[in-house]
């Protein structure tokens, strides 16, 4: 996982999982320097009848406290709850900030504008098979989106218009700084939106709607020119890559990989900050 917030440097996220707890520390590329491991994060990934239960994480920077933090997914099995744990770069201990209602959080966080934001279905439950998702549960499909500097949550909407369950689950991520969400569309379209304005429901906009005769199935956005003409795109497994320029509506297929490998692309900015707390 990685970072980058205006002058702020990248860090890297190593997060290291033994039976039931799990330890991160943060690295700069930069100068090669390397945080100490956290203090050990308790997981319960099973109950009594070995139930698989999944937790997610994600961080980024707090403008405010001037310091990383780690924000963990956990599920409460007693409780049937899921709660939050903030981990502050530096701290002896991680921190309980809220509980909320179980529900599946889909794929890791990621961070924008000073959340991290996770793709999320709001049905009661800690599980769930995309398969399984129906038409009466895409309303239910939200970001929840958590405040790193007030330690407080929030749910935001998709765009507008989402009629149909894709047939593979969205993919979910951070494009040019904006919250970006690609979809499937009727099994012809890759659909691409950005949220231009965080947090404001009415700035998704639709970057793509492209027929996968010029793409490959399904793709997602790696990353886009300055001028946002050009889009980087690679297939869900990995291997395949295309270029597609947005204002002559043409594909370039690039050469793929022979093995299986699964890419993500995030903003790079070299500093000298140190992944140690001040």
């Amino acid at each position: 996982m990685a970072s980058s917030e205006g002058s702020h440097a990248i860090q890297c996220f190593d997060v290291r999982e033994f039976e039931e707890e799990c330890q991160y520390r943060l690295w700069n590329p930069a100068t090669g320097i390397m945080s100490e491991y956290s203090p050990p994060l308790c997981i319960q990934f099973k109950d009594n009848n070995n139930t698989y239960y999944p937790w997610k994480c994600g961080f980024g920077f707090d403008d405010s406290s001037d310091t990383y933090k780690v924000v963990a997914l956990l599920c409460d099995i007693k409780s049937q709850t899921k709660e939050i744990k903030v981990h502050c770069l530096g701290d002896t201990c991680w921190r309980k900030t809220s509980n909320f209602p179980a529900f599946p959080v889909l794929g890791e966080g990621h961070f924008a504008c000073g959340t991290v934001n996770w793709l999320a279905l709001r049905v009661s439950s800690f599980h769930y098979l995309w398969e399984n998702v129906t038409i009466d549960h895409i309303d239910q499909l939200v970001i929840f989106s958590y405040d790193l500097m007030y330690e407080t949550y929030t749910y935001l909407s998709m765009p507008e218009g989402l009629l149909e369950v894709p047939r593979m689950e969205p993919y979910f991520g951070v494009l040019k700084g904006c919250l970006c969400l690609s979809l499937d569309h009727m099994k012809t379209h890759c659909v691409v939106w950005l949220m231009r304005e965080f947090g404001v429901e009415n700035s998704w906009t639709k970057l793509l709607n492209v027929n996968y005769e010029q793409l490959l199935n399904h793709d997602r956005p790696l990353c886009m020119s300055q001028d946002e003409d050009v889009v980087l795109l690679t297939s869900y497994a990995g291997a395949r890559f295309v270029l597609y320029n947005r204002r002559y509506n043409r594909s370039e297929r690039m050469e793929h990989f022979k093995n299986k490998f699964s890419f993500y692309c995030y903003d790079y900015v070299q500093s000298l900050v140190s992944p140690h707390r001040n």
